[in-house]
C-alpha cells in the first residue's frame, strides 16, 4: 500500500466517524431552531393580534363608560384574561403541541407576553 492510499483510507475513516455525524448534528440543530422560531413567531403574532383586538373593542368600550376614562383593576384583569384566551384560540394545533411537548405552559407564556406588549404600548404610545 502506498502512502496516498493510506492517507485516503484515513481521511475516509475520519470523515465517516467525525465529520459526517457533526454535519448531521448541525443540520438537525438548525432544523430544530428554525422550527422553534416558527412556533415562537406564531405565539408572538397571536399575542399581538389579541392585544389589538381586545384593545379596540373591550378596553375602548369600558374606558368610554367610565367617568375618568380609566379601567378598574377588575376590568384590567378581565381584559388580560380575554386577551390570553383569544390569543390561545389563535394558536395553531402544532404550536400548542410543541409548547406542551417542551414543557411550556401556554397560558402563563401568553400572559407574560401580553403584559409586556401592553407595557410597551403604554410607554411608547
Amino acid at each position: 500500500m502506498e502512502w496516498t492510499e493510506i492517507l485516503i483510507t484515513f481521511l475516509t475513516l475520519v470523515f465517516t466517524v467525525v465529520i459526517a455525524p457533526a454535519v448531521a448534528f448541525y443540520f438537525k440543530s438548525k432544523a430544530k431552531s428554525e422550527l422553534a422560531h416558527t412556533f415562537i413567531s406564531d405565539v408572538e403574532r397571536a399575542a399581538s393580534d389579541a392585544v389589538n383586538i381586545i384593545g379596540q373593542t373591550f378596553v375602548n368600550d369600558l374606558k368610554k363608560k367610565n367617568a375618568d376614562g380609566k379601567l378598574t383593576d377588575d376590568e384590567k384583569s378581565e381584559a388580560l384574561f380575554s386577551a390570553v384566551s383569544l390569543a390561545e384560540s389563535m394558536l395553531s394545533k402544532a404550536t400548542k403541541e410543541y409548547m406542551a411537548k417542551n414543557g411550556l405552559e401556554i397560558g402563563q407564556f401568553l400572559e407574560s407576553l401580553i403584559e409586556s406588549q401592553i407595557g410597551s404600548m403604554k410607554r411608547y404610545g
